[in-house]
């Protein structure tokens, strides 16, 4: 259990692939109508999204479902408008 909440648990992963294109480990992606990429997870206590290549990172104080990514940085789900 402990390994779990360590990892999958909590974790949610984003990589970019040779052409450019954003995938998601453990959660999805979708654009939205402000051209901002929303990010869900998966995890059941999601807290940490983290993307690899861009080495950019977000880690939250509490669980938190959803976020958004701007191309640049993320943003916490109150704050992307």
């Amino acid at each position: 259990m402990v390994a779990y909440l360590d990892g999958f648990g909590i974790k949610t992963f984003l990589y970019e692939n040779e052409e450019g294109r954003i995938h998601v480990v453990n959660g999805s992606i979708e654009e939205t109508e402000n051209s901002l990429m929303r990010i869900e997870s998966y995890a059941p206590y999601s807290r940490e999204f983290h993307f690899y290549g861009r080495a950019l990172h977000y880690v939250a104080d509490k669980v938190t479902k959803t976020i958004y990514f701007n191309g640049k940085q993320f943003l916490k789900e109150d704050s992307h408008e």
